[in-house]
C-alpha cells in the first residue's frame, strides 16, 4: 500500500535540488549584486507603504482589545455561534474575526497568543488555524 514515508532516494534528491537551488540564487546574487540590492531595495519599499501601513492599525487594536480585556467579552458573546458551527470556545472568534480582518498571520498569531495563555486547548487551536 502507500507509505506516509518518503524512500531515502528521494530525501537525497529533494535535498540535492533545494541545495542547487540555494546555491544557483547565491551565484545570481553574486553574478548581479546591483540588480539583486535594487529588487531587495523594491521589495523593502512595497512593504513599508503598502503592508506595514495596512497592518499596524489592526495589530494594536488586537493587541489592546487583548489587554484590557475585551477579548473575553467577545468571547462570550461568540460563544454559542462558535461552538455550534466550529466546535470552539467563543475566545475562538476573536482570533477568526483577527483573521478574517487583518490577514492570516494575523490570526495564527492570534491563536499562538490564546494557545499560550491556556484559553484554547491544542486541539482547538489546531482546528481554529485550519
Amino acid at each position: 500500500m502507500f507509505s506516509s514515508r518518503t524512500s531515502p532516494a528521494s530525501q537525497r534528491l529533494s535535498t540535492l535540488i533545494m541545495g542547487g537551488s540555494a546555491v544557483l540564487l547565491v551565484l545570481c546574487i553574486i553574478a548581479y549584486p546591483d540588480k539583486s540590492f535594487q529588487a531587495s531595495l523594491q521589495g523593502l519599499k512595497v512593504w513599508w507603504t503598502i503592508i506595514f501601513p495596512a497592518l499596524l492599525p489592526f495589530l494594536i487594536l488586537s493587541e489592546m482589545l487583548k489587554a484590557y480585556g475585551w477579548v473575553h467579552g467577545i468571547g462570550v458573546l461568540l460563544d454559542p455561534f462558535m461552538r455550534t458551527l466550529f466546535r470552539l470556545p467563543g475566545i475562538g472568534g476573536w482570533a477568526w474575526s483577527v483573521g478574517w480582518t487583518a490577514g492570516y498571520p494575523a490570526g495564527a498569531e492570534a491563536v499562538v497568543r490564546l494557545r499560550k495563555d491556556n484559553e484554547l486547548s491544542r486541539l482547538e487551536a489546531e482546528r481554529l488555524l485550519g
